[in-house]
């Protein structure tokens, strides 16, 4: 926990790893993404695993805040000054009594303090908020939004910005993966042409005739994870593979993967058609095969097993959603039949001699 790291104005000797480096953003709780390190909503009591800091200089403990009109403003929560989440606007120090609390659910992560001068961030920093490059630091004067090109306080070079470590995790495993069947939705998408054949009948009288289509189309499919999924390590990922049918999700065959937080797939699949029809005499006819694609996202519950260099396994339930999009059935039919083109006619019309066309075979 961050209390137990060293104190912020001692220098923590990182080494000369050149791992990319990653920013971690907590959801809200009201997303339910699943992720273990998220922003609670202050409802009146202090939410359980909630992530804190020992102030010496005041003797108390302080709780990581963030405004919940204003997600990019951070501060802390103590106890001793009233239910507010207090904060630097500028210069000048706010209150507000509608925000979150920064947590980290059972403990799962690894969470501590690290410290760091301009320009520098630590490895895998807690970003504030969205689409902003704002991290939760620290100084002597307490909590703090630090940015990684400014100084985090006055007067100091240094400062401490809350980062998740992954070092003593060796391998991670996901299993026992199981589909929503109520939360699932399926969208079905305007069915498209997938090869066509032209069937032609230059006989006099109407011809019976079998065709035959086939044609092969792509299938995609994703599976995505909340953020709990330690970054730069292996994750082998087990599951069987969903497919939405009139009476709900039914799972078939098996796939295991190696996981990122999102990861994909694409499989090939063979598709083919028969039709048997009566084709008029004189006339050729279009058949095509028409394929009607589907999306799917179906949510899914899993238990996450991760361990660690001592040997010692921990295992905590996670929450993910799977996406496919493929062509879920075929038919074949009858587009059009149209009179043969002029010159592909078989048959000779005499004309009449009126025309003076200069033809042998002519009417009289």
């Amino acid at each position: 926990s961050p209390e137990k790291s060293k104190p912020v104005h001692q220098r923590v000797q990182r080494g000369a790893s050149k791992k990319e480096n990653y920013f971690i953003t907590p959801p809200s709780s009201t997303t339910d993404s699943g992720a273990k390190l998220k922003w609670q909503k202050w409802e009146g009591s202090l939410p359980k695993d909630a992530i804190s800091v020992l102030n010496k200089d005041k003797a108390r403990r302080e709780y990581i805040c963030r405004l919940t009109d204003n997600p990019c403003k951070a501060g802390f929560y103590t106890p001793s000054e009233g239910a507010f989440c207090h904060y630097a606007d500028g210069k000048n120090k706010k209150q507000s009594d509608s925000f979150e609390i920064l947590v980290m659910e059972d403990n799962f992560e690894d969470v501590k303090w690290e410290t760091f001068s301009i320009f520098a961030l630590p490895k895998n920093p807690v970003r504030i908020c969205e689409n902003e490059d704002l991290y939760v630091g620290l100084s002597i004067n307490g909590v703090l939004v630090v940015h990684p090109n400014e100084k985090c306080a006055p007067l100091i070079s240094d400062c401490a910005a809350l980062v998740i470590s992954f070092d003593d995790v060796v391998r991670q495993q996901i299993t026992d993966v199981k589909y929503s069947n109520e939360k699932k939705t399926s969208e079905k998408l305007l069915p498209e042409i997938l090869v066509k054949s032209v069937v032609s009948n230059e006989a006099t009288k109407d011809i019976n005739k079998k065709v035959e289509l086939s044609e092969k189309t792509t299938k995609t499919e994703s599976w995505t994870v909340s953020g709990t999924l330690s970054i730069g390590i292996q994750t082998k990922f087990e599951a069987g593979i969903p497919k939405v049918l009139s009476g709900g999700v039914q799972v078939t065959g098996k796939v295991s993967l190696q996981l990122s937080r999102e990861t994909s797939r694409t499989e090939e699949i063979s598709h083919s058609v028969s039709l048997e029809y009566n084709v008029p005499a004189q006339r050729e006819c279009t058949v095509v095969m028409q394929g009607f694609p589907v999306t799917v996202n179906i949510p899914f519950t899993a238990q996450l097993t991760r361990t660690y260099k001592n040997n010692k396994s921990k295992t905590v339930p996670i929450v993910g959603s799977y996406k496919g999009s493929y062509v879920a059935e075929t038919k074949a039919e009858v587009t059009e039949c149209a009179v043969k083109k002029p010159g592909s006619n078989p048959f000779t019309t005499p004309p009449s001699s009126t025309t003076d066309s200069g033809a042998k075979l002519k009417w009289q």
